[in-house]
């Protein structure tokens, strides 16, 4: 098994490729400061919770094409679990900024 997952994520018509080392070991927290990371660099946050990626519906591609909603570990460890799974692993997601509430 690879330690190092190739993701390529969209967010806003933007596709930004870019890898998880150490992947095994990775948590959806890890995920959402990469994420912060790619997309946000500029509101880097002080803490990895703190950051835009964590308020964004986060999805990923599986094995049957459908999109599966990634909000806890457990949904991040069977993403890998199907991704690496494949005879070329690459981590596919969809990323959708939350709709602000009307005043």
């Amino acid at each position: 098994m690879p330690s190092i997952l190739p993701v390529k994520a969209f967010l806003d018509g933007e596709l930004r490729r870019f890898s998880i080392p150490d992947f095994p070991s990775a948590s959806l927290s890890s995920l959402h400061h990469a994420l912060d990371e790619t997309f946000f660099p500029e509101t880097s946050p002080q803490t990895p919770h703190a950051g835009p990626a964590r308020r964004c519906l986060l999805r990923y591609r599986d094995d049957e094409d459908d999109l599966i909603t990634l909000q806890t570990d457990s949904d991040f460890t069977e993403a890998l679990t199907v991704t690496t799974s494949s005879p070329s692993p690459l981590l596919r997601l969809e990323l959708s900024l939350p709709t602000p509430s009307p005043p």
